[in-house]
């Protein structure tokens, strides 16, 4: 087509536009609003991401370089500050890294160049105490008037810290100590005192909880307690200097041990060979790609950005048809001037081309000032400030070119119609009849076995990198299938339709035969009823993994409280803080717990069963063990009962020490007679009748050498999950003391300690403040937010299934008026015409729901197995894993789904009277 044409075309397009206002309106928004959410959500997302860069940036606060000190000795660093020390010290079994940590020697200010300074930063973490609150917080200690440091804080009132008795708060830590300015602090089990003098954040961490203080207190705040949980002393510099701190430079402060982020290496990388450590292969052991979580996510997420583009692009198709079947008379007049069908063709398209591009620029717009409002949104509120306004213009481009493409694609179907329409029948209002052709069905069915076989083929762990292209392009294709066999799916559906009452059998035949009315209408609901299924299915099955695989520590409602010396807190008798829980719970069900006390252990061997021998266990120091180089399984044998995670073990000590007083107010009821009668007999109790045979249990003692005792036991039922209980076996003292088993006071156990009243529990946790110790922990009962999640979608797909089935029966109606033109003049009822309207839309949204769930359902499913595939597997009876990917199809949301549409847009539909019939025009004279 010339160019001139095409002026033409655009040109009756811009015209049209303009006298159908509504429809036009009703177009763009439909492209626009995705655009602008995609494009809103790509600027937050690049945005809220630092790059290493930024991040390095960050911490040097504006300083010429930033020091820190690790602790391990010479290390080896990359321009970014990334390091690994050059010779790993040998660790022990579950050995934590941060022993092994030394404190900060004194800093070698002679490497840094000729006139520089440095301010130093200690941290420490340490209980502090209000008068109605304590709690434990991160503490930094440092000059905050040098620029370094005050670059990296935000003051929000008062002042920084100058002297050793100052402490400014963040203001969430000023919260939970309910503090503010003047507010007197103490650390319980010593003599320092505060007074907050302001209130100041981080600047790029606003939520954290933190406390600032000067590098002298701090430093006081470090106790040798906590030299086996990280390096301690000054462990951090800011350096300000004129000259540039070189890579020579931080070289030199790598053979000392220490690390440099300097502001000039960052932007005058040194070359290659002088860089001797690759963070990406420090350590092998450590993925540094996507984990399968996030493998996982990219999945869900281009399965649903797919399937959103078809939502998209067969949404637009019943707008941009609506407009074709209005102009129909005016393009046959067109037509009938000498215009080619191509002509006609092109002036449909001209409209979606017109409308699209308004779309997509309106779009992205709005999507660029939703972004930024976002962004500015979550410098105020958000714990975390994002990064500059980021803007990628391709991605940009591309987003918006989806929302021409769709209208474009939208526009193609009713050109296309329009271009093959006899220009005497169109002149004459009559409708050509449509014929029926098979080729898109087996086209259909072709694309359906395609999806399958993608599915097939995909669950291949290692398929282009783990992320599953073959699978989304599975997702639509099914759903491409689904659509392309709607015209055969209608015309069986009219031929099956002779047993229906009158209106709704001519409800189901008019749409068989108008299928180029009715498909696109279909194809609609299909394609945001496969996406809300695919969703459902997923999110359903994710939640039953989340269920399956949470442990909780207690039962539900039950609180506990730890007993002895927090690292950084002071040492407080466990009969103190006992006093303290009843005296400020006077009705509640509090007991005392004894557990393990030095490095003796004793473990809870399972019987030996056929094919599951007794294992051997090796001791390590500290009470540590292991099996074979596999903790937790007997004979290597995956069917075998575990160790230290299987059934019958719990998340508490693995043995406590009771004469039974203590365990009956804790189980309670005749359950808790039983076990004070058990341990006054000499008996020990177990909750898990799997570990008990013939009455006796079976302990593996240690360190070193294990030897074996067997003792009586007996089995009593605790009021919860086995795995809620407080240990893995109560043994009498006397049992404990001939096994030279230590205890010692543990933990406070309170059940039901979230039923008691409100103003009590604050009572008892400002109590247990004051004496420097955390407070009562409740276990909550499980939740996620995947129901709601789950709500969310299926309400999102019933009001878009609505509006589609809504502006598709509008689309009948104006196609049918000669019909109905037809049967008011042999005396239809005038609630006919409404009654055929809810046939209408019933069937338009019943069999998109009905076809749409199919290929969710499906979809759904295909992910799940990939999923378990991948990551897990199957939920074992008995025995629970982490890896556990069960599938769970929501079947009361999927009925939503195929119900609730159908009835609401068919009652929706009655309300509808479609254009106004001559017959009813005429005013009876």
């Amino acid at each position: 087509m010339s160019a001139g044409s095409l002026r033409v075309a655009l040109r009756i397009a811009v015209r049209e536009a303009r006298r159908q206002r509504s429809r036009s309106i009703s177009v763009v928004l439909a492209l626009a609003l995705p655009v602008a959410a995609v494009t809103a959500a790509d600027v937050v997302v690049r945005s809220d991401h630092l790059s290493a860069v930024q991040q390095a940036e960050r911490q040097l606060a504006g300083s010429a370089a930033v020091v820190t000190w690790p602790g391990y000795g010479p290390l080896a660093q990359d321009p970014l500050g990334n390091s690994a020390p050059v010779a790993v010290p040998a660790l022990g079994v579950n050995t934590p890294l941060g022993a092994q940590q030394r404190p900060a020697p004194p800093f070698p200010v002679a490497l840094l160049p000729p006139g520089a300074t440095a301010v130093g930063e200690a941290d420490a973490y340490a209980f502090l105490a209000s008068a109605a609150n304590g709690d434990y917080f991160q503490i930094r200690g440092s000059d905050f008037a040098a620029a370094g440091p005050r670059n990296s804080v935000s003051v929000k009132s008062g002042r920084v810290p100058t002297s050793a008795s100052d402490v400014a708060l963040s203001p969430s830590a000023a919260k939970d100590l309910a503090a503010r300015i003047g507010t007197a602090l103490r650390v319980p089990g010593s003599s320092l005192t505060f007074r907050v003098v302001g209130i100041i954040s981080d600047r790029y961490s606003p939520g954290d909880s933190v406390a600032l203080t000067t590098e002298a207190a701090a430093r006081q705040l470090q106790p040798e307690s906590l030299s086996g949980g990280g390096p301690s002393g000054i462990t951090q510099w800011y350096v300000s200097s004129a000259a540039p701190v070189q890579w020579a430079t931080v070289l030199a402060f790598n053979q000392r041990g220490w690390t440099v982020i300097s502001s000039y290496v960052l932007s005058h990388r040194p070359p290659a060979s002088a860089v001797a450590f690759d963070s990406q292969q420090a350590n092998p052991a450590i993925d540094t790609g996507p984990g399968p979580d996030s493998r996982t996510t990219q999945v869900g997420s281009g399965l649903l950005a797919a399937m959103l583009l078809l939502e998209v692009v067969f949404v637009a198709g019943p707008a941009f048809a609506v407009g074709a079947r209005r102009r129909r008379h005016e393009l046959a007049v067109i037509g009938a001037t000498g215009a080619r069908p191509r002509h006609l063709a092109t002036m449909v398209v001209s409209d979606g081309l017109l409308l699209g591009t308004v779309a997509a620029l309106g779009g992205a717009a709005a999507g660029l000032g939703a972004g930024a409002l976002t962004l500015a949104a979550l410098r105020a509120w958000a714990d975390r400030v994002p990064g500059p306004y980021t803007v990628r213009g391709w991605e940009i481009a591309g987003i918006a070119l989806l929302a021409l493409l769709s209208g474009l694609i939208g526009a193609l179907l009713p050109a296309v119609s329009v271009s093959r329409a006899p220009l005497s029948q169109v002149l004459r209002g009559q409708q050509a009849p449509s014929r029926l052709s098979l080729r898109p069905a087996a086209f259909g069915v072709a694309a359906l076995a395609g999806a399958v076989a993608l599915i097939i083929a995909d669950l291949d762990e290692v398929s282009n990198g783990g992320v599953p292209v073959p699978l989304v392009v599975a997702a639509v294709l099914a759903e491409v299938g689904f659509v392309l066999l709607t015209p055969a799916l209608l015309a069986g559906a009219g031929r099956l339709s002779s047993r229906l009452p009158l209106w709704g059998r001519m409800a189901v035949r008019d749409s068989a035969r108008n299928r180029s009315a009715a498909a696109p209408a279909v194809a609609a609901v299909i394609a945001v009823a496969a996406a809300c299924s695919t969703g459902l299915v997923y999110g359903s099955s994710w939640m039953a993994h989340d269920r399956i695989t949470y442990i909780p520590s207690m039962p539900t409602g039950d609180g506990v409280v730890f007993v002895g010396p927090s690292i950084g807190g002071p040492s407080v008798s466990a009969a103190t803080e006992l006093d303290a829980v009843r005296t400020a719970l006077p009705g509640a069900s509090v007991a005392e717990l004894q557990g393990p006390a030095g490095n003796r252990q004793a473990i809870v061997l399972p019987p030996a069963t056929p094919g599951c021998p007794s294992p051997n266990i090796q001791f390590q120091s500290g009470g540590q063990f292991q099996s074979g180089g596999v903790v937790g399984l007997i004979g290597g044998s995956p069917q075998c009962a575990g160790i230290d995670s299987g059934p019958g073990l719990t998340s508490g000590p693995m043995y406590l020490v009771d004469n039974g007083t203590a365990l009956a107010r804790v189980i309670g009821g005749a359950s808790g007679r039983q076990a004070a009668a058990a341990l006054g007999a000499g008996r020990a109790v177990l909750f898990d009748p799997s570990l008990v045979k013939n009455g006796q249990i079976s302990l593996a003692l240690g360190p070193g050498q294990p030897s074996r005792a067997v003792i009586p036991a007996v089995v009593v039922t605790w009021p919860g999950p086995t795995d809620t209980a407080p240990g893995d076996v109560v043994l009498p003292p006397a049992v404990a003391d001939r096994l030279r088993l230590g205890y010692s006071p543990v933990e406070i156990y309170i059940r039901h300690a979230a039923s008691q009243p409100k103003a009590h529990l604050r009572a008892a946790n400002t109590a247990l403040a004051q004496l420097g110790v955390n407070g009562i922990d409740i276990q909550a009962a499980y939740s996620n937010g995947i129901g709601l999640v789950l709500i969310a979608v299926v309400g999102a797909d019933l009001l878009l299934a609505i509006a589609v089935a809504i502006a598709a029966t509008a689309l009948l109606l104006i196609d049918a008026a000669p019909d109905l033109r037809t049967l008011a003049a042999i005396g239809a009822a005038p609630g006919g015409r409404r009654r055929l309207a809810l046939g209408r839309a019933g069937l338009i949204c019943g069999l998109g729901s009905l076809l749409g769930a199919t290929t969710g359902i499906g979809v759904g499913i295909a992910l799940i197995w990939r999923v378990r595939h991948v990551e897990g597997g199957p939920p074992v009876p008995g025995n629970p894993i982490i890896n556990t990917y069960p599938l769970s199809i929501p079947w009361l949301h999927l009925l939503a789904i195929l119900v609730v549409p159908p009835i609401v847009a068919g009652a929706t539909a009655l309300l509808l009277r479609g254009p106004k019939l001559e017959i009813e025009a005429r005013r009876p004279s």
